[in-house]
């Protein structure tokens, strides 16, 4: 039995066990209508946001033989009678960790659903994944984090279920697991510590930044092709993952800062993202069109002689080619921007010859 975890998405945990033939079943309902139907989750703290309740349903009813109502209590009621015997006979418990205390280590895990305990303490053997960025010193630093971490998640004082761990059932308890193993991964933090990106490392995986962001509220998490969307996905994928298969996501942004502001642990993320575009174009990342595109233009503009030829003849072919609005070139971007939206009709001068002719009168 396995509860929501965002580093074991990371890994690919499931893939993995489930390769090996063991049977994995996810016990946040959100993260469980997904693994039913084959999805992904699409926001960090929100898996299923992408889907409403008619698309559940119709899960429910296709996977599940599903034949209640579509409203919310009475399809949760049907999912929580049909894994509570699962729980019972499950063999190992899977969980993230949200902070860990080195002082006593101890484990704290903070969820809504009152899932995690079940799958923590019913199963005779827990496994509790965390990300080597995820150890506070002691509790103090911890109260202050859960607190941040709830009022940025979901607006409330205080998540509904924080359980702490520490270790194993003693000798006389009745309630935990025989055996407790914590599995800590790095998985290339160890590389972002040492890079220019290490503040990246203060994320408590709030969502926040996806909630306010205008990229991600249009194109969806799906849309990042990456476990960790929105900003806080922009900045971390490319680090864990590498600029090959990433390389979009730092475009993926308005560099609106509207991120920045709502993040609880002042990660500057539009900054980071602005630091990945320029590694990019140091490490020859970009597409070879842009960089001759940027060649030509750095050429024509420390040359006033070109840049003065460049812009007349070209407002000169705007003018002769720019037709109703429309312009004869239309391709990629270019093509979708023209699609609602009408050029300017241009008069055949630059700003530099309509000033002197205006100067001259």
């Amino acid at each position: 039995m396995k509860s929501k975890s965002m580093v074991t998405e990371e890994i690919g945990l499931n893939d993995v066990l489930q390769k090996e033939g063991m049977q994995v079943i996810e016990t946040d309902l959100g993260e469980y209508l997904l693994q039913i139907s084959g999805d992904k989750p699409s926001h960090i703290v929100v898996p299923a946001i992408h889907k409403d309740r008619h698309q559940i349903r119709k899960d429910l009813h296709e996977k599940l033989g599903y034949q209640g109502e579509e409203t919310p209590e009475d399809m949760t009621r049907f999912v929580r009678q049909r894994i509570r015997q699962d729980f019972l006979e499950a063999d190992i418990g899977i969980s993230g960790c949200n902070f860990a205390v080195a002082e006593t280590g101890s484990c704290c895990l903070v969820t809504n659903e009152g899932n995690l305990r079940l799958a923590t303490t019913l199963p005779k053997t827990h496994i509790a994944v965390m990300g080597m960025e995820r150890i506070a010193p002691t509790f103090k630093e911890v109260d202050v984090l859960i607190t941040m971490l709830a009022r940025s998640a979901v607006g409330a004082k205080l998540t509904g279920y924080n359980t702490w761990l520490t270790g194993p059932r003693l000798a006389g308890e009745t309630d935990g697991p025989e055996d407790f193993h914590l599995v800590i991964v790095d998985n290339g933090r160890s590389d972002i510590l040492a890079s220019e990106f290490k503040e990246v490392l203060r994320c408590i995986r709030c969502g926040a930044c996806l909630n306010t962001c205008p990229a991600y509220r249009q194109i969806g998490g799906h849309g990042y092709g990456s476990i960790y969307p929105g900003p806080i996905g922009a900045v971390i994928s490319p680090l864990l993952g590498g600029y090959d298969e990433f390389k979009e996501l730092p475009y993926a942004c308005s560099l609106c800062n509207a991120c920045n502001s709502v993040c609880p642990v002042r990660i500057p993320l539009a900054q980071l993202i602005n630091r990945h575009r320029e590694k990019m174009v140091e490490l020859g990342k970009t597409p070879k069109l842009e960089q001759l595109s940027i060649f030509g233009f750095t050429t024509a503009n420390a040359h006033p002689y070109l840049w003065k030829t460049g812009v007349n003849l070209g407002a000169k072919f705007l003018a002769k080619f720019i037709k109703q609005g429309k312009s004869p070139v239309a391709f990629g971007a270019l093509a979708e921007w023209t699609k609602a939206r009408d050029l300017p009709q241009a008069d055949g001068e630059s700003f530099r010859q309509w000033f002197n002719n205006r100067g001259n009168k």
